[in-house]
């Protein structure tokens, strides 16, 4: 397993976060055009099979978790059951898969926060956001400031 695969809390099988995120980023891409046809059906069954691993974990895992990040996982788990129930017709077959998307990442980036409660997971999600847009940015560091009235060199 890597770094992006977590053992879930009361299964057997771990939930493969970069599987789900990839699987995501197929339909959140600017640059790539979205699938049509069979493909978009495929993918949207998999973000659906996808929501419905991540709920049950997620809501797990809020029972142990600080308030702020309960509050917060729970907003997540209620706009993905919002999604996986609205009907894909009254939306659009490509709109539909879009917002099932919106909801895998954001319950992915609930899960490793969750999940590695110690990470800099804010500073990695805006990596991840400047790397989507080609660019790239440096961990933040303390510097040094002068009292009033001095320079600093």
């Amino acid at each position: 397993m890597d770094e992006t695969t977590y053992l879930a809390m009361q299964s057997t099988f771990p939930l493969d976060i970069s599987t789900m995120t990839a699987a995501a980023a197929a339909l959140l891409d600017d640059v790539a055009e979205p699938p049509v046809g069979e493909a978009l059906i495929l993918l949207t069954l998999q973000l659906r099979g996808h929501l419905n691993l991540l709920i049950p974990e997620l809501e797990r895992r809020c029972a142990v978790a600080g308030p702020r990040d309960e509050a917060c996982a729970q907003a997540g788990i209620g706009e993905a059951r919002r999604r996986l129930a609205a009907d894909p017709s009254s939306l659009g077959p490509v709109r539909h898969a879009t917002l099932l998307a919106r909801s895998v990442e954001a319950l992915c980036r609930h899960f490793q926060r969750l999940a590695d409660p110690d990470e800099d997971h804010d500073f990695l999600d805006q990596r991840r956001r400047l790397q989507g847009a080609g660019l790239r940015q440096q961990r933040p560091t303390a510097q040094h400031v002068a009292p009033q009235g001095q320079q600093r060199n």
